[in-house]
């Protein structure tokens, strides 16, 4: 599941605590709750428990652009397929 369960809002959280230094790694369930992260937690902890900051980091970076990036390619393909179904009714 990844961390599939995890919004980009609770990701964001997440990164904005690392930057303003009031989310320490590694993480913690007690940290994470502090940041009202305790929905998230688990699935936090079972992909970046121990990771040191810059590795967290890269993780949450790395999984907000591959979502955006998923976004995206879904939008073009939402539009391309409202055209096809336009273009056919006609």
């Amino acid at each position: 599941m990844g961390l599939t369960a995890v919004t980009d809002d609770q990701l964001r959280t997440v990164l904005r605590g690392l930057y303003r230094k009031t989310l320490p790694c590694p993480l913690s369930f007690t940290d994470l709750t502090g940041h009202g992260l305790q929905d998230v937690a688990s699935p936090l902890l079972n992909h970046m428990r121990g990771l040191p900051e810059d590795a967290v980091r890269a993780v949450l970076v790395a999984v907000l652009a591959e979502r955006r990036v998923a976004a995206k390619e879904r939008e073009v393909l939402l539009e391309r397929l409202s055209q096809a179904i336009g273009n056919a009714s006609h």
